[in-house]
């Protein structure tokens, strides 16, 4: 399983950045935004949907409202953003707490409120000049490291559950070992847009943070409807929500903390 993981990783992967840095961007954007309809079908999933006609008509809301927000983009992303720190919050809170069924308009309302600000701001991240692809990279590079340093160290070390009514084999070990691992991630990208090692370190780890809530969250909705992956469209790995629930959730902070450092372009400085 592990080999076939890496072996999905690694060719889908190649092909992002490949898209990401070689093609034109709008090949890109639409890129991010097929993979964002794919997840939106996925997290219909949660509320028991079938394929037909609940996801396709739930996919479809998110389409109209992707168009919608598309012709707005600026305006929005503060607005988006504000969401984003709510329903986080709320996540988060919902993640320390959780003891009962989640509703069906819970789950319906939720999946759209944490994937659309999340595409919006990676739409204007890619779109936002010559530093908009390094700047969305960087995330990806930053959250993968959190989670492959979180899954060996959390196998070698793992001794004390993180969280286990959510997700029974995550550990504490884990968490610090993915924590660590994001910081020397961005400490290496730091080099990529020329800011302080304090400054990288202080992004790695808190996108760290925002990763792993991203990726508890999916799994609380997942254990509240009684699945084990989001999906069958990546061997070894699940659904594209299984591979991007940590970006979801990292995106609009990153966003934030790049708006902060001074390190965003003109487009979408907030």
């Amino acid at each position: 399983m592990l080999t076939l993981r890496i072996v999905t990783a690694v060719i889908l992967a190649g092909g992002f950045l490949t898209i990401l840095f070689f093609a034109p961007v709008i090949y890109a954007a639409a890129f991010l935004s097929l993979a964002l309809l794919i997840a939106v079908a996925e997290w219909a999933g949660f509320a028991g949907w079938r394929p037909w006609p609940g996801r396709a008509i739930y996919s479809l809301i998110a389409f109209v409202a992707m168009l919608v927000i598309w012709r707005q983009g600026e305006l929005l992303l503060m607005p988006a953003l504000i969401v984003a720190a709510v329903i986080w919050t709320l996540a988060l809170v919902a993640l320390l707490s959780w003891t009962r069924v989640i509703s069906k308009p819970v789950v319906i309302i939720s999946g759209l409120s944490f994937l659309l600000p999340a595409w919006l701001t990676a739409e204007r991240l890619i779109l936002a000049g010559s530093d908009g692809p390094v700047l969305l990279f960087l995330l990806f590079w930053i959250v993968a490291a959190a989670d492959i340093g979180a899954y060996f160290v959390g196998k070698a070390l793992g001794r004390h559950k993180l969280l286990p009514r959510v997700s029974p084999g995550k550990t504490v070990e884990g968490l610090f070992g993915g924590l660590i691992s994001a910081a020397v991630a961005a400490c290496l990208g730091h080099y990529l847009l020329d800011w302080a090692l304090s400054q990288a370190v202080l992004l790695g780890v808190s996108v760290g943070i925002a990763s792993v809530v991203g990726d508890l969250t999916v799994s609380l909705f997942k254990r509240n409807a009684g699945l084990k992956d989001t999906g069958k469209i990546l061997p070894g790995h699940g659904g594209i929500l299984d591979r991007i629930d940590g970006v979801v959730a990292a995106l609009p902070l990153y966003t934030v903390i790049l708006w902060w450092f001074g390190k965003l372009p003109p487009l979408i400085a907030v």
